[in-house]
């Protein structure tokens, strides 16, 4: 499998700055998932005007052959977590703020069980780049160029 090396250039929102929030391990769906704190914090990057990298599990992703109760404990099923998803990061997507998003464990389950990335469509229903597992990004601020590599990772850890 090949990493993606993504070139962007970011506009600064303070000064010569720029503020990235990576968000990750959401998991909209899921009964501990704190989405009023998630639309907050989704709400104040729109308006201070910080890119967001999606690290993957923003979903809970809960299927009948999942490990544990997920399926049956879930406040929605994976459809209606999908329609959330695309709901929630719509304004960022079509502000330009949202940098790509990555697949993670939770999502991959649909993968598994029916060759779906679901992760792949929210991306393309946002029409924002899709990370896969892994991707370095070239972030070009100005004349300074920054590399970072991002990935949802699968330790467990």
């Amino acid at each position: 499998m090949s990493v993606e090396i993504l070139n962007v250039r970011l506009k600064p929102n303070k000064g010569d700055r720029v503020q990235i929030m990576p968000i990750g391990d959401s998991h909209v769906g899921a009964p501990t998932c704190d989405l009023d704190l998630f639309v907050k914090t989704l709400k104040d990057c729109l308006e201070r005007k910080i890119y967001v990298l999606g690290m993957g599990d923003i979903m809970e992703c809960g299927l009948r052959n999942s490990v544990g109760d997920s399926v049956y404990q879930q406040t929605m099923n994976p459809h209606d977590q999908l329609e959330a998803l695309v709901y929630f990061f719509k304004p960022l997507a079509e502000a330009g703020l949202l940098l790509g998003m990555h697949q993670g464990n939770h999502c991959n389950r649909i993968m598994k069980e029916t060759s779906i990335d679901i992760m792949e469509l929210a991306c393309q229903m946002l029409n924002v780049p899709y990370l896969g597992y892994a991707t370095m990004h070239n972030w070009k601020v100005g004349k300074q160029t920054y590399t970072a590599y991002s990935t949802h990772g699968s330790s467990g850890a």
